[in-house]
């Protein structure tokens, strides 16, 4: 069993004095020496305060789309990708609503799905997608390189992440509590945010603290939608993720946020291998296009 294995590997490093998680840090960028200019140091400064985390890699664009594209699969993980979001932000999502009430929702969903599978492509949504096959790509080789390295734990960052002063000790204490984590169970902690709990309506999907957590942490029974400006994952999620979206390459034509939480509900077992799915707020980074500190070229598209 993948669990069994990633269990014992990790037993063995820590096993062998090791302070803690080895954390490995990738940064996915697209050439923008400005950006850089400012990310590289302050990463930098943070791995003098946090002295778990290892070298930070970069990951650039490469064309490399691995797979074949089906057409018809691609349009129809779009139209559920956008309604799988909207129902992890519904309590309806949830058995004990009355079933009337589910039944509707569940009528509504296939109706939306159906006029999303038939809307016909647009010049703009080429582009988008062909940015987002991009930026989902280099994020799947942020996966691989993380499963042929030593380190048990990843924080992967694209380059509009600004680095707090509090950055330092909140990533501790993240990485700390992982620590504790089954490392056959799956981690996924959002730190930079982008859309606040409040905006998500995720309560219903809340999962009880646990001793030690700090106020900033929320957790949650299944991994739920937020941006993928930086994030911490372990060994036994980035196995799981990467084996879903390549075995579905369709996937990667959708925004990379949708891509992810698409691939979750697709694993099966996001919620049972659940270890620690949480979003921080206040966060442990700071978003930097969501803030207005940097401009974005993607729009969010709205399909109605």
């Amino acid at each position: 069993m993948i669990g069994e294995e990633i269990r014992d590997e990790v037993a063995e490093k820590v096993e062998r004095g090791s302070a803690g998680p080895r954390t490995a840090v990738y940064v996915i960028h697209n050439h923008d020496d400005a950006r850089l200019a400012y990310l590289l140091p302050a990463l930098e400064r943070l791995r003098a305060q946090v002295p778990l985390l290892q070298a930070t890699s970069l990951v650039g664009y490469q064309a490399s789309f691995a797979g074949p594209q089906s057409e018809w699969k691609f349009r129809l993980a779009q139209a559920l990708a956008w309604r799988w979001e909207e129902r992890c932000q519904r309590r309806f999502f949830e058995r004990t609503r009355p079933f009337m009430e589910r039944a509707r929702k569940l009528a509504a969903d296939i109706h939306s799905v159906w006029k999303a599978f038939r809307r016909p492509l647009t010049a703009y949504d080429e582009r988008f997608h062909y940015i987002h096959m991009a930026l989902t790509d280099k994020h799947l080789r942020v996966l691989a390189a993380f499963m042929e390295s030593d380190c048990e734990l990843a924080v992967v960052c694209e380059d509009d992440v600004i680095v707090k002063e509090e950055s330092a000790d909140r990533l501790e204490t993240i990485i700390a509590l992982s620590a504790k984590v089954d490392p056959s169970s799956y981690i996924y902690v959002d730190l930079g945010g982008g859309f606040s709990i409040k905006t998500l309506s995720v309560d219903n999907l809340r999962a009880p603290p646990q001793q030690g957590d700090p106020d900033f942490l929320h957790r949650f029974r299944k991994k739920v939608p937020n941006t993928t400006c930086c994030f911490l994952i372990n060994r036994a999620y980035a196995a799981r993720m990467y084996q879903t979206v390549t075995r579905f390459p369709e996937l990667k034509r959708l925004a990379v946020g949708r891509t992810f939480i698409t691939a979750a509900y697709m694993m099966g077992d996001n919620e049972t291998r659940a270890g620690l799915y949480a979003l921080t707020e206040p966060t442990v980074v700071q978003h930097g296009s969501a803030t207005g500190d940097y401009q974005t070229s993607i729009n969010p598209v709205v399909f109605k």
